[in-house]
């Protein structure tokens, strides 16, 4: 079980994100748990943010996977394909169908019990923001377009 997010509308929620106060002051989910971490993106222009990122990812071994921690952007395939590079589960749902798709997860796995398919699933890290496509120009689209193409090409994802 997986679940994936569209890059272009994921990158401009991690902006937004680290444009707030909130990050100083309980720091980023993860491994369970809130961790404090430099908020290096804070007051940087989009424009600015996405050139980091595409630098960040160009520097990175492309094939190799790291933590979130360590490689924060790297491509979402990478936490669920196999050895072979083929997907490794069987069921991947979409962050932009996130009550439907765990409803359905839990019809698959015929969890029952009313606790689990009526479970809500909260938000953490959250931040506020226009619609996605309003941050970018074509020539911003194409940079994570170019960054992101497995996971677009694999999950079906489009600008």
């Amino acid at each position: 079980v997986g679940f994936v997010r569209n890059p272009w509308s994921w990158l401009v929620s991690y902006y937004s994100y680290h444009q707030t106060d909130a990050l100083s002051r309980k720091g980023v989910l993860a491994d369970g748990h809130y961790q404090q971490r430099q908020n290096r993106f804070k007051g940087v222009p989009f424009r600015d943010f996405l050139g980091m990122v595409e630098e960040e990812e160009l520097n990175s071994d492309s094939e190799g996977k790291g933590s979130q921690l360590k490689r924060p952007f790297q491509p979402q395939y990478n936490y669920l394909i196999d050895m072979d590079g083929k997907l490794a589960v069987d069921f991947v749902g979409r962050y932009e169908n996130l009550a439907e798709d765990w409803r359905l997860l839990c019809g698959n796995l015929s969890l029952t019990q009313n606790r689990h398919r009526s479970m809500e699933l909260q938000h953490h890290n959250t931040s506020n923001h226009s619609d996605y496509k309003t941050y970018y120009s074509d020539k911003e689209a194409e940079v994570v377009r170019r960054i992101y193409e497995k996971d677009i090409l694999m999950f079906g994802y489009s600008f």
